[in-house]
């Protein structure tokens, strides 16, 4: 249950329970079996609530609210949306894989390796000049791959 919904004054503790149970995303068939009334009673007791609090909208409301913003901060991304995106905090959700990396892709991957190898072995005074053709050559053959 919400915390802060306990500094709320004018709620009943049955208000308290069913609004910091629904903001937790539970439905109101879950809420009502813990309080032993029907489903609609639950939904009656919600509105109650908000009503003395004056809120105009539903905490389902809020919720498909919340989860549409997410979506469209998901599609700026230029990503497809997954329900478990929409209904999870984004940053534990881990991202689908969606197409495979470009060629331009795969050559900067290769391009960046590349570097950070040949900063390695100068650091470690492997840096030969064989060494260093070998890193020219791989860097031309990674810029100008076309698979």
């Amino acid at each position: 249950m919400v915390t802060s919904l306990n500094a709320v004054p004018g709620l009943t503790d049955r208000e308290r329970f069913v609004l910091g149970e629904r903001l937790d995303g539970l439905p109101f068939a879950r809420i009502a079996g813990a309080l032993g009334v029907s489903t609609a009673r639950a939904a009656q007791i919600e509105a109650k609530a908000l009503a003395r609090l004056g809120c105009r909208a539903t905490v389902a409301g809020i919720h498909k609210r919340e989860r549409c913003e997410r979506a469209e901060a998901l599609r700026e991304k230029g990503r497809l949306v997954r329900l478990a995106e929409l209904q999870a905090d984004p940053e534990l959700v881990p991202a689908r894989k969606g197409r495979p990396p470009s060629a331009r892709d795969r050559a900067e991957e290769r391009l960046d390796a590349l570097a950070s190898d040949l900063l390695r072995d100068a650091e470690r005074g492997r840096l030969t000049p064989e060494r260093e053709r070998w890193y020219a050559s791989e860097a031309d053959r990674a810029a100008n791959s076309n698979p």
